[in-house]
């Protein structure tokens, strides 16, 4: 949960960034809010997110069980992937 809350709190501290609610688990369901998870993810290498489909939208999934998990490193790497589109 560690993990998660703390990939959580970086996203929340991004405009450009939205969760799709508070984590009550060790998954965080996010996207950037305004360019597609989809092309977004499809940019990263190796980060620990995998795409999910909710109400017929697009977010990225991430899970604190991961050992290679490392929440800053995802989110360093969205973000650059986002300053490539």
């Amino acid at each position: 949960m560690a993990k998660i809350a703390h990939l959580a709190s970086l996203v929340e501290s991004d405009e450009r960034f939205e969760l799709w609610g508070v984590p009550t688990s060790g998954v965080l369901v996010w996207r950037p809010r305004r360019e597609p998870a989809a092309e977004v993810r499809a940019r990263l290498c190796g980060a620990w997110v995998s795409l999910t489909i909710i109400d017929g939208e697009t977010w990225f999934r991430s899970v604190g069980a991961n050992p290679q998990a490392d929440p800053a490193l995802v989110f360093r790497s969205v973000v650059d992937a986002l300053a490539d589109l």
